[in-house]
Formats: structure tokens, C-alpha cells, sequence
């Protein structure tokens, strides 16, 4: 579901760009994905990393890019955005209603030259996405996420 394939389908029309993938992964998963490497120099595998380096990974990216097709929410997202890191992301309910406005930039998750595409709009609006990703993210604080479970909650047990 995290679609990585189109991830790397994209990079490998990017000779500019490395794509850093955090997350961990199942050796046949990797196998599979490795085939479809174009070259194998622009495709880290990190398997899984600490929330340190996950930190240092995101201050040094041009961009975090997420094709998911099914999110549950989109939680690195909004790290990225709190960190002045520009989004690129599915174009998917969920991640619409996390990354409102212009917050972000979209493409369909199955369109790996649409990806490209919005990655080539960074330069143009790296600015832009910044500043609105930004107050974007400002938006998700630990006491408004309290607040709305209370007040959800406090909903259903009055019906």
C-alpha cells in the first residue's frame, strides 16, 4: 500500500534526484523492487531507522514524497511540513484533508511521470510550499488532537 514502486518508476527518470526509503521491508519485497532500479546509485534502502536519524534524513531532503493509495492518516506528512520540508504526495482524500490547501503538491499514485512532473514544480514553489506547509502543520498540536478525542467522545456518550 505504500506504493514504492512508483517511487522508484519515477526516480528512475530523475538521473538528478536519490530516493532515501526509511521504512523497512521484506527481503522478497526489496528483491522485486531492485529489478525495476534503473540505477541502483539513486535508490537508498534503509530499512527502518531511528527517529534521530529519521530527523537528519528529513533536514537534508529536498522533498518527502509519499505515494501511498491508502493512508490512515499521514502523520510524516505533517513532520515534513513542521520541519520547512516541501510535500509531494497521493492525490488521496486523506491526504488532502491532512495537507489542506497549497500546502502540498499531488499526483496520482499510479502515474509515475506525474510524480516527476510535480517534483520538477519544487524549484518554482519551494518557497511557497514551505510557508504554507507550515501554517498547515501548525494546525495538528497534542492539545487540539486531546481536544477533538474529548470532544468526540463527550458526543457519543450524550447520544
Amino acid at each position: 500500500y505504500k506504493n514504492v514502486s512508483t517511487l522508484i518508476k519515477a526516480i528512475n527518470l530523475m538521473p538528478d534526484y536519490t530516493l532515501i526509503l526509511l521504512g523497512r521491508i521484506r527481503p522478497r519485497t526489496r528483491a522485486a523492487l531492485e529489478k525495476i532500479i534503473t540505477n541502483p546509485k539513486q535508490v537508498v534502502f534503509k530499512n527502518g531507522v531511528t527517529d534521530q536519524e529519521y530527523h537528519e534524513e528529513l533536514s537534508r531532503a529536498a522533498a518527502l514524497v509519499n505515494a501511498s493509495k491508502f493512508e490512515g492518516f499521514g502523520l510524516p506528512l505533517v513532520e515534513a511540513q513542521a520541519a520547512g520540508v516541501p510535500v509531494v504526495c497521493s492525490d488521496i482524500p486523506v491526504f488532502h484533508e491532512v495537507c489542506a490547501g497549497e500546502s502540498a503538491l499531488f499526483f496520482n499514485p499510479s502515474n509515475p511521470k506525474e510524480l516527476v512532473a510535480r517534483v520538477g514544480e519544487l524549484p518554482e514553489k519551494h518557497t511557497a510550499l514551505i510557508a504554507a506547509g507550515k501554517r498547515n502543520a501548525a494546525r495538528f498540536t497534542w492539545q487540539q488532537s486531546a481536544q477533538d478525542l474529548y470532544d468526540i467522545i463527550t458526543q457519543y456518550i450524550k447520544t
